[in-house]
């Protein structure tokens, strides 16, 4: 007795499920792509809401606290520009990923496409 006994499928019916997965992942990236630049749009938008509440703060300090102001400006654009990497280093990690996995289907349905070409 199979513990794990998968039923047997038809080359029809892995190719059906290889398209299905290409389908799938190409909505995937369209995704990870729109999570990137709404990501992204946010840091901008939230660093400029920042960057306004520093240059209020100053202001109405009357230079008094100008120090204080300078450094965290200075710590808030480190942090925009980790942001930035962070989300280009995890744009790229997935879609590598994806790419890998999505080859393989892509090699199995060009193939299958293929020996059909030649069979008829």
């Amino acid at each position: 007795m199979k513990l794990f006994s998968l039923p047997e499928l038809s080359d029809e019916e892995i190719i059906a499920r290889a398209r299905k997965s290409i389908g799938t992942t190409r909505i995937f990236r369209v995704i990870t792509l729109c999570v990137a630049l709404a990501m992204g749009g946010m840091a901008v938008w939230g660093a400029s809401m920042f960057f306004d509440w520093v240059i209020d703060g100053l202001k109405d300090s009357r230079g008094q606290w100008r120090w204080f102001y300078m450094g965290v400006s200075t710590g808030l654009t480190a942090v925009g520009v980790f942001v930035a990497v962070g989300l280009v280093a995890l744009y790229w990690m997935l879609t590598t990923i994806v790419a890998f996995y999505d080859q393989r289907d892509r090699l199995l349905v060009r193939y299958h496409e293929e020996l059909h070409a030649k069979h008829v």
